[in-house]
C-alpha cells in the first residue's frame, strides 16, 4: 500500500508536490505538525540527521513538540536522499522541508480531505486517516525487530503509550510461553 499511495502521488499531475512530505512521514513517523514545521536547518548538511523539536499547529503557530521532548536520530539512506533531492540550490536555514504548493505552511486539514483522500482511491488503497503513517511506521519498524525503546524515542512517544498501542506487534505479537 506505502508504494501504491507513494507512485500514486509521484505520477499525479496534481498531487506530485506532497510525494517527499508523504515519504517523510511513513518513513521516520513523526507527527503530521512536525513535518509541516521540518525547517532546513532541523537537518545535517547532508540530511542524514535530523531534529526534532518543534511543530506548527493548525492556528500557525510554532511550538514545541507534543511531548515538550526534541529527538535527533539518523535518518534511513532512502530519505536522506528524499531530502537532498528535493532541497534547492538557494535555501535559508529557516525554509520550509515541506512548503505548501504556493509557499508557506501545509495545511493538513486540507490535504487529509483533498489529495490524501483522492490518491488512496487512486492507488486502490481503502480509506484510512493520514495518520495512519505514523502507526504504520511504528508498526513496522517494531516487526522489523527494533527495540520498543528505540521506537519509542523516535517516535516521540512515550514507551508506556507504544506498549499499549503496539505490543502486538512486537515479536509476532503478544503469544503466552510454554514456561511448564
Amino acid at each position: 500500500e506505502i508504494a501504491a499511495i507513494l507512485k500514486a502521488l509521484r505520477d499525479s499531475k496534481h498531487y506530485a508536490h506532497y510525494a517527499d512530505f508523504v515519504e517523510f512521514r511513513f518513513g521516520c513517523g513523526c507527527r503530521i505538525e512536525e513535518a509541516i514545521g521540518l525547517k532546513w536547518c532541523h537537518l545535517s548538511d547532508d540530511c542524514s540527521n535530523v531534529w526534532i523539536g518543534e511543530a506548527v499547529s493548525r492556528g500557525k503557530i510554532r511550538k514545541t513538540t507534543k511531548t515538550n521532548r526534541a529527538r535527533q536520530f539518523k535518518l534511513s539512506p532512502r530519505l536522506q536522499q528524499v531530502l537532498l533531492a528535493r532541497r534547492p540550490e538557494q535555501w535559508r536555514p529557516d525554509d520550509l522541508v515541506f512548503p505548501a504548493p504556493r509557499g508557506g505552511l501545509l495545511d493538513d486539514h486540507n490535504f487529509s480531505q483533498r489529495p490524501w483522500k483522492k490518491i488512496l482511491k487512486q492507488a486502490g488503497v481503502p480509506h484510512r486517516k493520514f495518520n495512519s503513517a505514523r502507526h504504520t511506521f511504528i508498526s513496522r519498524t517494531l516487526s522489523r525487530g527494533v527495540k520498543p525503546m528505540t521506537v519509542a524515542e523516535i517516535a516521540g512517544h512515550d514507551p508506556e503509550v507504544l506498549f499499549k498501542h503496539y505490543a502486538s506487534e512486537i515479536d509476532g505479537g503478544l503469544e503466552l510461553p510454554d514456561i511448564l
